[in-house]
């Protein structure tokens, strides 16, 4: 699950409106990063992306069971310095028997970052069922146990009765939590910058209290319960490898911060992270970015816990917007970058993703978003560089200055908040240099001294010295046709408990649609049109998280008038479903009615894949 859109009322507030994020990058901010030698140390990893996609070349498309070979091209193509991977405890330890399923697939990731020299961060998350302090618990359905906090959390960590490390101490058996932590992290020591401890524990509603057996949440235990979590984490890490840092799991509310201090956190992480999202358009996504990290930073400061590192390790923009997805980009990690953060991991890698927000297909790994080509010539420009100041502009302007160790090379990244094309806001650009312009696409031009640069809302690199350093958008390969060709998917349903309607969006292999969204609706209808009346023997669907859906299958050949083909098909879990129709069916139109679970409380409609066959 993800943090969704925020209120930004204090970020409004802070920020100004008028004039979006001047401001607010000022002061409080950017109170560590205005001028000097602390704001040219070494920056962070910074340039984060969410997990190493497989693809297996056998199948010829992404697979959970693929290689990491395309994923590792992308991740050096794309100049990713951190990615954040899954250290799923249901999955690496399913059972008490100490049997690790998985072992060579974990060993793989961190082998294959390690040689890449791309730092990595592993959220642990997800009590396995044995481990699991859930009441009414089921083995076959994960979300019966998997958020639940682990047995055993209070008991003492080391067999000596204590809580305290030291040489020659052993973990209290009895601990499994510590038992776990003290198994994986004493493997990979050495090769872990990062140990996340959960993910969202405050997700979604930052309620402070436990709440067993509720699915929506991320973490079912108290805030103190998670303190104490992390605690065992920060001990057992530390205890094991020094130098490894502990992240607290991604937060979106500071309310949920100040609890976790007021029970004693403060010594148990290196780094907060947070989590933000926002739209529409890249300045509200930028405006929600830093109304969380404003938030996050004032309750540290409160607390004279200012000098603890921060890390966003979830945030990003839907690809079905493809100019604000590329701006929104370059605009986080200047920002990111500016502000001093450790690092800002980009979610998701792949669509389909949650909103979209993915920079490839995860069908082929080729389907290249726009987001794509700015994230990798944000990082041509910025990996590297040092934050020196923001620039001396007017305050309808936002623009910052960088440079490499050395000053022989500065980038500049500005724009003009909220202003469209034809409200440009003119600025001359007399730097002495022989300075380049860049489009987030990678488009190259020659900057001559005291020519006006019109500013708006689409940012603009200025680079002193941007020879062959960037890379123009190029159209995407074209890919092998499975499965009827799709023209159009639609979608409906009411709007309820604030979620919006399903989001649609293709993700540019002709072979398939995508939906992602939120439905928690009782029912939503997605009507499919086909480019030509054809026959129709079966249609595969990837579907989740799901329980307990059902769906109907209907055809027409009008789009007016259905009949109706399958029925009360029921839908559980991540899978892949086939849905053969009795027997084969000419028809233009394929609609299919969802039917969410009854229990409002589970999620609903996540994440839709489609195919249609003949």
């Amino acid at each position: 699950m993800i943090l969704g859109i925020l209120a930004l009322s204090a970020a409004d507030s802070l920020l100004g409106r008028s004039f979006g994020l001047g401001q607010g990058l000022g002061g409080v901010a950017f109170g560590q990063a205005d001028a000097g030698e602390e704001a040219l140390r070494a920056p962070g990893p910074i340039f984060g992306m969410q997990a190493v996609p497989k693809f297996d070349e056998r199948l010829g498309k992404g697979s959970w069971s693929g290689s990491r070979d395309r994923g590792m091209e992308m991740h050096r193509d794309l100049g990713v310095r951190l990615s954040r991977e899954g250290m799923i405890w249901r999955h690496y330890q399913p059972g008490p028997d100490g049997r690790v399923p998985h072992q060579g697939d974990f060993d793989d990731v961190v082998a294959r970052l390690g040689a890449a020299g791309i730092s990595l961060q592993f959220m642990v998350t997800e009590t396995p069922f044995w481990a699991s302090s859930a009441a009414g618990k089921r083995p076959a359905d994960p979300v019966s146990y998997r958020q639940a906090p682990p047995e055993g959390l209070y008991l003492p960590i080391f067999a000596d009765g204590s809580d305290v490390p030291g040489p020659g101490k052993r973990i209290n058996p009895h601990h499994p939590w510590a038992s776990f932590l003290e198994t994986v992290v004493r493997r990979y020591a050495g090769q872990v910058r990062y140990w996340q401890c959960w993910n969202e524990p405050d997700y979604p509603e930052g309620v402070l209290g436990a709440a067993p057996g509720d699915p929506r949440r991320s973490w079912q235990g108290s805030v103190k319960d998670y303190v104490r979590l992390l605690a065992v984490m920060h001990t057992v890490v530390k205890w094991i490898d020094p130098q490894a840092q502990v992240v607290t799991g991604g937060l979106g509310y500071a309310d949920y911060l100040q609890a976790m201090i007021d029970h004693g956190a403060g010594p148990y992480f290196d780094l907060l992270d947070f989590h933000a999202y926002g739209w529409p358009g890249s300045d509200e996504a930028l405006r929600a970015f830093l109304s969380v990290h404003q938030a996050m930073r004032q309750v540290l400061e409160r607390n004279r816990l200012g000098r603890k590192g921060m890390l966003c390790s979830e945030t990003g923009y839907s690809a079905t917007e493809p100019d604000h997805q590329a701006d929104t980009i370059v605009k986080l990690y200047a920002t990111t970058l500016a502000l001093g953060l450790e690092g800002t991991v980009y979610y998701s890698n792949t669509n389909p993703s949650w909103r979209q927000m993915g920079l490839v297909d995860w069908r082929s790994l080729t389907q290249r978003t726009m987001g794509y080509w700015a994230y990798k010539n944000t990082s041509a420009a910025l990996d590297g560089m040092r934050f020196v100041s923001k620039l001396p502009l007017p305050p309808q302007v936002v623009g910052y200055l960088f440079a490499d160790s050395a000053r022989r090379r500065e980038v500049a990244v500005l724009w003009a908040p909220y202003r469209s094309p034809e409200e440009a806001w003119p600025l001359r650009w007399n730097r002495a240099g022989d300075w380049t312009r860049v489009t987030p696409e990678g488009n190259v031009q020659p900057l001559a001294p005291g020519v006006p640069l019109r500013l708006h809302g689409r940012p603009v690199i200025l680079d002193s010295d941007g020879r062959g350093r960037y890379s123009p958008l190029t159209a995407n390969p074209s890919i092998p046709r499975n499965g009827l060709a799709v023209v159009s998917v639609r979608a409906s349903g009411s709007r309820a408990d604030g979620f919006h309607e399903p989001d649609l969006a293709v993700d540019g292999d002709t072979d398939s649609q995508w939906i992602s969204g939120g439905a928690r609706e009782a029912t939503v209808s997605f009507v499919v049109e086909l480019a030509e009346r054809s026959l129709i023997r079966e249609l595969r669907l990837k579907t989740g998280p799901l329980h307990g859906a059902t769906i109907d299958l209907e055809v027409s050949d009008d789009g007016r008038s259905w009949r109706k083909v399958r029925e009360r098909v029921r839908i559980d879990g991540w899978k892949l479903e086939r849905l053969a129709l009795p027997l084969p069916t000419e028809a233009r139109w394929i609609r299919l009615l969802w039917r969410n679970a009854p229990d409002r409380r589970l999620p609903g409609l996540s994440i839709f894949e489609l195919e249609v066959h003949d």
